[in-house]
């Protein structure tokens, strides 16, 4: 069986995030804001893992949108930091979304119910010519650059909680009103996107996806779509998180 690596990365690793602060950090890794099969979330970049990594919360959130086909033939042996084994579930092939293009990319789904959410290990920044740069903060993919969010570093970003409570009937999409939990209006002359929460995977077992769009940080009030795929009611309470915003320079309107 073969053995790959993943890196900084151990099997105890996950991604922390100060409740308070709305900050992210991982020791020795940059974060990037990518989209997996239409889904907002941060990426690792991490240079010395081996593979691209997808973790189980993410995935169970993406399980909501399309049933990924998992492959287990032939399934390498992960290990982190240190020769420990990282626990897998298989591989699949899937669309990730970074710098408005979109990259179809095979990844090993940990089966480890912690974060990072996503790692882009070596394989990809090989097969799509990527560069990091450290300097300008920049993470270029075919000529396409995002800006990185470097470790233990607090960024423009603040949480977005349920203004109200909420009824969703089964298999609809509603608009919800939500505000900031912090005035977002130094977040620059652009909208602010609110973008999938990083516990919101705890919905998907009630069959509930939280969709994400731009917001103006001028308003008080910021409504998000949120989608209930499940066979039932489902009630949503005053003050639940559903999402994250974060500064943005510049967006793309896509018809």
């Amino acid at each position: 069986m073969q053995t790959t690596t993943l890196g900084s990365l151990s099997s105890d690793s996950e991604v922390s995030s100060d409740d308070s602060t709305g900050s992210t950090s991982h020791p020795g890794c940059w974060l990037i804001p990518i989209s997996v099969e239409g889904i907002n979330t941060l990426a690792l970049i991490d240079t010395g893992a081996s593979v691209t990594l997808m973790g189980w919360p993410l995935y169970q959130t993406v399980q909501q949108v399309r049933a990924l086909k998992l492959q287990t033939h032939n399934m390498p042996r992960l290990e982190g930091v240190g020769g420990n084994p990282v626990p897998t579930l298989g591989c699949a092939e899937v669309e990730v979304g970074i710098a408005a293009r979109v990259y179809k990319t095979p990844v090993v789904v940990s089966a480890r119910k912690k974060r990072p959410n996503f790692v882009i290990g070596a394989d990809f920044l090989a097969v799509h010519d990527c560069d990091l740069s450290l300097n300008q903060k920049l993470f270029t993919v075919e000529c396409n650059s995002v800006r990185c969010i470097p470790e233990r570093v607090k960024t423009s970003h603040a949480r977005l909680k349920l203004a109200r409570w909420v009824k969703l009937p089964p298999h609809t999409e509603v608009l919800v009103s939500c505000k900031a939990t912090q005035s977002i209006k130094h977040f620059g002359t652009f909208c602010a996107v609110a973008q999938l929460a990083s516990n919101s995977w705890h919905y998907a077992e009630d069959g509930l996806v939280i969709g994400s769009s731009l917001v103006a940080p001028d308003k008080a009030t910021h409504h998000i779509p949120v989608m209930n795929l499940s066979d039932s009611t489902q009630t949503l309470h005053e003050g639940t998180q559903l999402g994250d915003i974060f500064s943005v320079e510049s967006f793309k309107h896509v018809q």
